[in-house]
């Protein structure tokens, strides 16, 4: 059984994004890139072995078992509520507004800081590796071309980023996925092995502590959530674009890491931890020679199409929470040629360069993107536990005749489970910084938000809660289920 349909005459607010502009593939796409594959696979190869040693691949085929009951969640929201707020309007409406607001709170750690963690990343990326040639460039340069690009890219509107996502996914996923496949046709090793899937080779501890760093590169299959008002039919098409996207994401990021470490030889994991620079680049030097550049190709494109999804969900939920009055009422106008939020995409762009110059100068860049990376998974544990809960408490209480024990019980009451041991085993015992500053950054974050909804309580702003509350923000049912 899924949530049922609210009836048409609940379902057709004031809303003047681009309803209908994107097809089912460029919803899936924008899933997928905001995943980041390249990313995935090839910026986040070291750090995973680091964490998980050789059984990376293992950890990312195990980790999809929990992500896909966290999707089966978001399948039955986004059918009952499609809707640009996404996580706000699904606790809001199945919860309360407040702790509505407290989930996007936190999105705004996990999806509207993570742009600017990646573009100074990315900087420093292409900064090193043109070193190695001679080259002396700063990282801001290149941090600067990808934020420039991807405010671009998200404020010419929606169908323009369609477009552009589809670009960018197809050239990133390309290239990534036929650099793998090197592994299996000529393994260092001289055969293909299958130790990466023996848990022997790796502590309990580090296991669970890779499998939170796997959450991490999971992290953006939900981005489909707020497309629901911009979606050609919805509630089809969105939760068909969550489970292509889990499933597609899992299939490659374990494959292609397995064929990275074919290639790198599995005798020599050290190696791969104690690389200087990037392992994969290490590798493309190897095994392409002078085409090796393709691979920077791919994991620039990646970033931009992750930053460029991960904007997109963030205004989008600025934007409808500036429709109830939850935020300022500028948030919700939208640019009368491209259709898109413009205040709160201007908001973006300019959180990019915040986040980005202004954190690599207090952390570093290295840190910024390891401790901004766990950030963003404890605050996503956080909404995801929210929505999780919010299913279970709507059903059981106000839907009890579609009550399903499986959908709206098993998965979410076991999904929440695995991501409290997974967030106990991480931080028990504590690790070196800068892992140990995410849960207390979160937590801390949380309460300031806490805070500010007290304030807005003892200044009599209150009247959001009641249009958050009654906010359905959706289409006509009649446009929507076919």
């Amino acid at each position: 059984m899924n949530l049922p349909a609210r009836p048409a005459s609940e379902e057709r607010p004031a809303t003047k994004l681009k309803s209908g502009a994107l097809p089912l593939s460029q919803v899936v796409m924008q899933s997928i890139t905001s995943v980041g594959p390249a990313i995935a696979v090839l910026v986040t190869f070291q750090p995973g072995i680091a964490m998980g040693g050789i059984n990376a691949p293992l950890v990312y085929l195990a980790d999809v078992l929990i992500v896909l009951m966290l999707g089966s969640t978001l399948v039955q929201l986004s059918r009952a509520f499609p809707s640009a707020g996404g996580y706000f309007t699904y606790v809001s409406r199945t919860m309360n507004p407040r702790a509505g607001f407290i989930v996007s709170w936190a999105f705004v750690l996990y999806s509207a800081l993570s742009p600017g963690v990646l573009f100074a990343y990315l900087g420093r990326i292409i900064s090193l590796t043109l070193t190695g040639y001679g080259i002396e460039i700063s990282w801001t340069l290149p941090f600067a071309a990808a934020a420039v690009l991807s405010g671009v890219i998200i404020y010419r509107g929606v169908e323009f980023s369609g477009r552009s996502l589809m670009l960018i996914g197809l050239m990133e996923i390309g290239i990534v996925f036929i650099f793998s496949l090197w592994g299996f046709v000529a393994p260092r090793d001289g055969s293909v092995s299958f130790a990466p899937f023996n848990p022997i080779h790796t502590s309990a501890s580090a296991l669970a502590l890779a499998a939170v760093f796997g959450m991490f590169i999971y992290t953006g299959w939900e981005s489909v959530a707020p497309m629901a008002e911009e979606s050609d039919n919805p509630r089809r098409n969105i939760p068909i674009a969550t489970v292509v996207s889990i499933l597609f994401s899992c299939a490659l990021m374990t494959v292609c890491t397995w064929g990275l470490i074919l290639s790198w030889g599995t005798h020599d994991i050290a190696g791969i931890v104690g690389d200087k620079g990037m392992p994969a680049v290490t590798l493309a030097r190897r095994l392409w020679g002078p085409y090796w550049w393709l691979l920077l190709v791919a994991v620039a494109n990646s970033i931009v199409g992750a930053g460029v999804g991960m904007s997109i969900v963030s205004s989008r939920m600025w934007f409808a929470m500036g429709r109830v009055g939850a935020l300022p009422a500028y948030f919700a106008s939208v640019h009368p040629k491209y259709l898109t939020p413009s205040y709160a995409t201007w908001l973006q762009i300019a959180l990019f360069f915040v986040v980005g110059l202004g954190g690599a100068a207090i952390f570093g860049i290295d840190n910024l993107y390891l401790g901004g990376g766990l950030i963003s998974v404890f605050a996503a544990i956080i909404i995801y536990i929210a929505a999780n809960v919010g299913l279970t408490y709507h059903m059981w209480t106000r839907c009890r005749a579609e009550f399903d024990w499986i959908k709206h019980g098993v998965y979410p009451g076991l999904s929440t489970l695995a991501l409290l041991v997974l967030s106990y085993n991480s931080v028990v015992p504590l690790p070196p910084a800068p892992v140990s500053w995410a849960p207390v950054i979160v937590a801390v974050w949380i309460l300031f938000g806490i805070l500010i909804m007290g304030l807005m309580h003892v200044c009599g702003r209150q009247e959001w809660l009641q249009r958050a509350a009654a906010a359905s923000e959706a289409y006509d049912q009649s446009a929507s289920i076919r």
